[in-house]
């Protein structure tokens, strides 16, 4: 099958999330099965379908193909989770409800040109890597500011604490123990007393 632009941008984004391109007709089972593009996951299980809507104007022929692959996956006991990718027009909901019976459906229904990008990466967003922002450099500064802040607010507690810190875990806890334990003094003087003797 030839692949239309949309099933195209579909697969250039899964290739650079991770994804490999599936040689096709796929032999499984004996059974070849061919879509607009197949790909499998390299560190996970997922093998891929795409299936390029506007390209399959036979419905009947389509859930017979997929139902197809999802039982050939069962009979060679694959590990690999099914997932189509239905791209172009939005199918009928009659045909998503059967398809879903054999694995995940995602539909992506986005525009061509750049303007469609977004609505794929949602479409596909559970095939994607999360995407964390980190800024390594404000670590440092973050950490400046909040002791800064926790040093003006409390400048006799936090002092002891703060020091502390480039002591070790050990020497922060002690520091927080005694801390905790002054008001306790004042109210009982016989607290250091009574810890003594448990």
């Amino acid at each position: 099958m030839i692949a239309s632009g949309p099933v195209q941008r579909v697969v250039a984004l899964l290739e650079a999330a991770g994804y490999e391109a599936v040689e096709q007709p796929r032999l499984i089972g004996g059974i070849p099965f061919e879509f607009a593009a197949m790909l499998a996951g390299v560190s996970s299980l997922d093998l891929i379908a795409i299936v390029d809507v506007e390209a399959e104007p036979d419905r009947g022929r389509l859930r017979g193909r997929v139902e197809g692959l999802a039982r050939a996956l069962d009979l060679v006991r694959s590990r690999r989770s099914l997932t189509l990718v239905l791209v172009g027009v939005r199918p009928e909901p009659k045909l998503i409800q059967a398809l879903v019976r054999v694995g995940r459906v995602l539909v992506t229904t986005a525009p061509s040109g750049n303007e469609g990008e977004v609505e794929i990466r949602d479409a596909l967003a559970v095939l994607l890597p999360l995407e964390i922002a980190t800024d390594s450099g404000s670590a440092a500064e973050s950490w400046a500011a909040a002791r800064a802040s926790i040093a003006a607010a409390y400048p006799a507690e936090a002092k002891s604490v703060l020091a502390a810190a480039n002591a070790g875990a050990a020497a922060v806890e002690n520091a927080l123990g005694d801390l905790l334990a002054e008001p306790l003094r004042a109210v009982s003087p016989d607290a250091d007393g009574e810890d003594a003797a448990r």
